[in-house]
């Protein structure tokens, strides 16, 4: 069985359009860059502080789509904006199934 997987697009711009509500456009670029963030890459060239720079990432993001608090700019707000069921998302951002590529952007 496939993992699920989600994607923003769909909750986010239902015409394929980026939304007209600047609001909404920073808080996709917010999520948008913790899923970044979650799935940063090593480089075996890069220093050790980059290495580190990047542990640290993956872990603020990890324990950001974790989070159950609801405040604003929260991961579980965030998904209320956009009509986005968090359990859901979270699952498939944790299990690497999150295709925010297609586009909250």
């Amino acid at each position: 069985m496939e993992p699920e997987t989600i994607s923003f697009d769909e909750n986010i711009h239902s015409s394929g359009q980026q939304t007209h509500d600047p609001q909404k456009n920073v808080w996709a670029a917010v999520l948008i860059q913790a899923i970044d963030d979650l799935n940063v890459k090593s480089i075996p060239q890069e220093s050790e502080k980059s290495q580190n720079d990047k542990e640290y990432l993956k872990n603020q993001a990890n324990a950001y789509f974790k989070s159950k608090r609801m405040s604003m700019g929260s991961f579980v707000w965030i998904c209320e904006l956009f009509d986005i069921d968090p359990d859901v998302a979270r699952k498939a951002i944790l299990n690497g199934n999150g295709k925010h590529e297609v586009g909250l952007l």
